[in-house]
């Protein structure tokens, strides 16, 4: 794999030793060419001159902590990142020993990634490797490249053909059935969906292709069948797929429905739960037994501060049945008032706007690591990680090497 650099400014001529694209902080990137001054993390690094960039790339290094057989992944590593980005794709070999090993997988904090960067504690899957060979305090560091072979880039007319099967219609179509309308085989026009992926012309869902013009209309219908749903239905939080699909008049289905519905969510045109979908800014009006039910919860919460209860554990301080609470606490969320992070960590809404405060105080505008945050607040580590977690996507927070600052405001 060539190291990917990052360009500010005009692009230098196409070098077979890397590969150029324009330099945005969320591309990962080996290096930066840059002919002025620009802020980056202190362990990316950033040259005028593309002479420099071999010198200037670093190599990654992994530290091994612990090492573990898991079924599915096969042999996982875990350990902290050093040095440098850390990309899929990429080989490792661990040092003494000749062989590369494929990553197959990179996680950091428990979610799949595509990069990793330095400070990270991350978690590898190499598959089926002998565990044997990663001990404790052992090195990995990059492994030799693949050697790929150039492709030569898809005909024009074999694109416009399979835009013109996909047609118009928001359900679009399957790639069985263009390459049976085409007459080709997947390998031979593999290479063109994806050209016309990058190129934004074509849309793919799990093996279902869709024309950008036609999903946003597909798209407009759903909402707006959810938006007529919410209307009729005002004490209802959310409403099942299937029924704002039959509202819409959109035939979705199978894998490639939950590929849109994703896409949906990462828009913020809709939130979801399970097998049901509402739009963002819906608010149910609650009853009197709702309210009091849901007062009783953020009551507790509220109380518990930094470190609240689970669901599990608020069922025993209510007392309550797991199904109801696990009802109020969606409720809490549908109104705005209950806000669950990953690993289940539940705080009241005005409970994590406080706890935001008090990160920005205790920060005083400087870097700060997930421990000295952890320690400032009194907080667990699981609740230190889900709440830099949320802080990240919110853009609250802002990754600088190791460390994380809060972004003015």
């Amino acid at each position: 794999m060539k190291p990917v650099v990052g360009v500010v400014g005009d692009m230098p001529e196409p070098n077979e030793a890397y590969e150029f694209v324009p330099y945005r902080r969320d591309v990962p990137v080996d290096a930066v060419l840059s002919p002025v001054e620009i802020e980056t993390p202190e362990w990316l690094p950033v040259v005028a001159d593309p002479r420099d960039l071999k010198r200037a790339i670093r190599r990654w290094a992994f530290t091994i902590e612990e090492a573990q057989d898991v079924r599915g992944p096969g042999t996982v590593v875990w350990g902290t990142l050093a040095n440098a980005r850390l990309r899929m794709g990429e080989t490792a070999v661990k040092e003494g020993f000749e062989r590369s090993m494929r990553i197959r997988e990179i996680r950091v904090d428990g979610r799949t990634v595509q990069s990793a960067e330095p400070g990270d504690e991350v978690a590898l899957a190499f598959g089926p490797v002998p565990i044997s060979l990663f001990r404790k305090g052992g090195v990995l560091r990059p492994g030799r490249p693949a050697q790929i072979e150039p492709k030569a880039a898809p005909n024009r007319d074999v694109k416009e053909a399979i835009l013109a099967a996909v047609g118009d219609d928001p359900a679009g179509r399957g790639t069985a059935a263009i390459l049976k309308a085409l007459d080709r085989t997947p390998q031979q026009l593999g290479d063109a969906f994806e050209a016309l992926k990058r190129e934004g012309r074509l849309l793919g869902f799990a093996g279902q292709w869709i024309n950008p013009r036609a999903f946003d209309q597909g798209a407009d219908r759903l909402i707006e069948a959810l938006d007529m749903l919410h209307a009729r239905n005002p004490a209802q939080p959310s409403q099942p797929v299937a029924k704002v699909l039959g509202a819409a008049h959109l035939s979705w289905s199978g894998k490639p429905l939950e590929r849109i519905l994703a896409r949906l969510v990462e828009k913020g045109a809709i939130a979801r739960r399970e097998d049901e979908i509402r739009r963002p800014g819906f608010r149910v009006k609650l009853g009197d037994r709702q309210r009091g039910f849901l007062d009783r919860v953020v009551s507790l919460l509220d109380e518990s501060g930094v470190n609240p209860p689970n669901a599990h554990e608020l069922g025993k301080r209510l007392p309550a049945p797991a199904q109801a609470v696990s009802e109020v606490l969606a409720l809490g969320e549908d109104v705005g008032e209950i806000v669950e992070l990953a690993d289940g960590v539940i705080f009241t809404t005005q409970g994590l706007l406080r706890l935001r405060e008090r990160v920005r105080d205790g920060a005083g505008g400087r870097p700060f690591t997930l421990g000295e945050m952890r320690d400032s607040l009194g907080a667990s580590r699981r609740v230190a990680v889900a709440l830099l977690e949320r802080f990240d996507a919110e853009g609250f927070t802002e990754r600088q090497g190791e460390k994380r600052i809060v972004k003015p405001t």
